[in-house]
């Protein structure tokens, strides 16, 4: 029924449900899992508007691990 599963996770307990009910059902259908991470833009209402993608891509990939 289902081929491609798309799943977003922000970190959180329900995020991690949501993933292991992703691969159950991927297992199940034979599907591809696909995830998303969300993060919270708020991170960024602190940085001036002329911050380089540099500065904002670490803290992105600080956010997500």
């Amino acid at each position: 029924m289902f081929s491609e599963i798309l799943v977003a996770v922000d970190g959180s307990k329900i995020g991690k449900r949501a993933l292991e009910v992703a691969i159950e059902e991927a297992r199940l259908w034979k599907a591809r899992v696909h995830v998303v991470y969300v993060v919270e833009t708020g991170l960024f209402s602190s940085l001036p508007m002329d911050s380089t993608w540099e500065i904002m891509y670490s803290m992105l990939e600080k956010e997500g691990r």
